[in-house]
């Protein structure tokens, strides 16, 4: 029997990018509410009609690109923290479990000459579950649906 797969990490981080989430649609909602791109539409003798001039009134809070790196960075590290828990499942010490990340790469070659070696420490099932997602540019995995099917299907331990 396989021993059981601690998630707790994991959901503490998809936990939080939620909230970041949520917090981000929260202050895009305020900020659209107040209509900072006012638009008009103005004759334009060129094109014999007439075209859309959009003007800024008020720029976007930094706040929105604060909330947007947050969630990624929590959601980016919810995967990490699921591929160090399939580790320590395997039986990784504590080299193996520094060595683990769950790979994201650019294409299919770099994922099977680099992304690899940072799931090595995973059992062959876990990784081909990984493999199985494609992840990398042009692959097909969807990260929500990942985590979603990974993380809130496996009872925590």
């Amino acid at each position: 029997m396989q021993a059981s797969l601690d998630l707790t990490g994991a959901r503490l981080k998809v936990a939080r990018a939620k909230k970041h989430f949520d917090d981000l649609r929260q202050a895009v909602t305020t900020y659209l509410a107040e209509e900072p791109y006012p638009y008009a539409w103005e004759p334009d003798s060129e094109i014999a009609g007439f075209r859309v001039v959009v003007r800024e009134k008020t720029p976007p809070p930094a706040e929105l690109a604060l909330l947007v790196g947050d969630t990624i960075h929590n959601a980016r590290a919810a995967l990490d923290h699921l591929a160090v828990a399939m580790a320590i499942r395997n039986g990784a010490n504590a080299v193996g479990v520094k060595e683990t990340y769950f790979p994201i790469t650019e294409s299919d070659q770099r994922f099977k000459t680099s992304g690899l070696d940072k799931i090595k420490h995973l059992s062959p099932a876990d990784r081909q579950q990984i493999a199985a997602s494609k992840p990398y540019q042009g692959g097909t995995i969807r990260y929500g649906s990942f985590i979603n099917s990974t993380l809130l299907t496996n009872t925590p331990s």
